[in-house]
């Protein structure tokens, strides 16, 4: 399978070209509201330990469980605790899984995390989200309970570090509005990834 990469700041020009076209083409008081319902409605996360920070939906939950045990963070479309007998998601949830890795880590082999015996349907493509250049892939899982999954996986390399953002689905097959959500959701994520300090 031929491998993608990209630039460490992929994306950033040709995204800051779609904006003046927007902001030409579109109503102003229009692009305020997009702008406003996109990222008013914001929480924020600081690792305290490797000082990288980002913003994410305040409708979204910490598990914080996760976080005190010394793994990840996980973010999902309900209440800390609630997974379902096993670690499944419960119906129609989404959650979000952000790891960090060292700079000379390769995007290209970590892009699809979950066992390779229950992968299909791969999709890998170089695109910008959030105004950034990422590596991304969809893929659907099965996992060893035959639970089906729809993932998608992003790669974006910010201030010397590599950030793999895992956004997974219930099903195989999420609906439009699900989508469009988990869409934000990555978007907003991405887009403001900061490691200055942990600001």
């Amino acid at each position: 399978m031929k491998q993608l990469s990209f630039p460490a700041e992929a994306g950033n020009l040709r995204g800051a070209r779609s904006v003046r076209r927007t902001f030409r083409s579109v109503p102003r008081a229009l692009v305020f509201l997009v702008l406003l319902s996109r990222f008013a409605f914001a929480a924020h996360f600081v690792d305290p330990k490797k000082h990288w920070s980002l913003n994410y939906p305040d409708s979204w939950h910490i598990q914080q469980a996760l976080l005190d045990a010394g793994g990840p963070l996980v973010l999902t479309t309900f209440p800390s605790g609630k997974y379902l007998h096993g670690g499944l998601l419960p119906p129609g949830a989404m959650e979000v899984n952000i790891r960090d890795f060292p700079a000379s880590t390769d995007e290209n082999a970590i892009i699809i995390s979950s066992p390779p015996d229950g992968v299909s349907n791969v999709r890998r493509s170089v695109e910008v989200i959030g105004g950034r250049g990422v590596l991304r892939a969809d893929y659907d899982w099965t996992d060893d309970q035959v639970a089906k999954w729809h993932v998608t996986s992003v790669a974006v390399r910010v201030g010397g570090r590599l950030f793999l953002i895992l956004l997974t689905y219930e099903r195989r097959q999420p609906s439009p509005k699900e989508t469009a959500i988990g869409e934000q959701a990555l978007s907003q994520i991405v887009s403001s990834l900061s490691t200055e300090g942990g600001k």
